[in-house]
């Protein structure tokens, strides 16, 4: 007898050591190169048991991953004036892989699956115009995503999941921001952001684990954009500031609106859509607004209103 239905119990550590450093070289007055190195050792350790009802085990997962790597940074600046910088950067993302936890012996999936590295390369302009009362950032970039790790059901248990690494995708975008002090007491705050993203070939499950003609399935198709990744989004921001607006009591009225692009929810959503097979963005676009008082105390006391 037990008047606990279920019971869960997680455990989860995570340990690492890193060298890093970073070497910054001044080439002429206004062009400096930098270089950067990271060396890295991951221990994980996760185990997760789940009961139903409790004192009935009926599920352990145990995942395990060590792995060491380096990852690189190389960068270039070049100074236009003295508020006006463009540059150019290379950097690494790394993703640590891992132990499958397998409960069935004669289970296909694999013991291991190993990490995915991201490479980042991107240009961008840095600047400040108007007497530095207006500050304009943009960023051009591409990332190449390689040996994703996917989360699979073991096709001969399928109480079972495990993770393997399917394939690449890349993805290009763009990002830009505007801070702009109008007057003293009137400012806007404004971004804007586009991404393009897609898997570089079709990937199916025997192209990574061993298995019957009759049970393979398509895991990505050529194309599709990747899931959680919203094709645009921007915002913008606009603040008026009331000095002395009651005595030593100061304030502000600030409206701000965010818009973000409907997007995939899933992997498999967006890969039938991509094949024809009806696949649907389930999170539609977002339009929001927020309008905010604020009167206060500067360094002493501040209370404020949203709607």
């Amino acid at each position: 007898n037990t008047n606990s239905w279920y019971k869960e119990i997680y455990s989860s550590t995570t340990e690492q050591i890193a060298l890093f450093g970073e070497l910054n070289y001044r080439i002429t007055d206004k062009l400096s190169a930098t270089v950067g190195a990271r060396w890295f050792e991951y221990d994980r350790n996760r185990y997760e048991t789940k009961e139903w009802p409790a004192g009935n085990p009926y599920d352990t997962d145990t995942y395990k991953g060590k792995d060491d790597d380096s990852l690189f940074k190389f960068a270039i600046d070049y100074a236009l004036s003295d508020n006006k910088m463009i540059y150019a950067l290379y950097s690494e993302g790394y993703r640590l892989g891992g132990h499958n936890s397998i409960k069935n012996p004669g289970s296909v999936l694999p013991d291991i699956y190993g990490s995915d590295v991201l490479g980042n390369f991107e240009v961008g302009l840095k600047s400040q115009w108007l007497e530095n009362r207006l500050q304009w950032n943009l960023t051009l970039y591409q990332m190449d995503w390689e040996d994703i790790q996917r989360n699979i059901t073991d096709p001969d248990d399928w109480t079972a999941n495990g993770h393997v690494n399917m394939g690449d995708a890349e993805i290009r975008g763009l990002e830009t921001s505007l801070n702009w002090k109008v007057t003293d007491n009137f400012r806007v705050d404004a971004s804007y952001s586009w991404n393009d993203s897609e898997l570089q070939d079709d990937y199916w499950l025997s192209d990574v684990i061993d298995i019957e003609e009759w049970q393979d399935d398509q895991l990505g198709a050529k194309g599709q954009s990747l899931a959680i990744a919203p094709p645009s989004k921007w915002w913008i921001g606009l603040q008026y500031d009331l000095y002395g607006l009651f005595g030593d009591l100061d304030g502000w009225v600030r409206y701000d609106h965010s818009w973000r692009e409907s997007m995939y929810h899933d992997w498999w959503n967006a890969m039938n859509a991509e094949t024809g097979a009806g696949g649907r963005k389930l999170l539609g676009d977002i339009d929001e607004g927020s309008l905010q008082f604020s009167l206060g105390k500067p360094g002493n006391w501040s209370l404020t209103l949203s709607i």
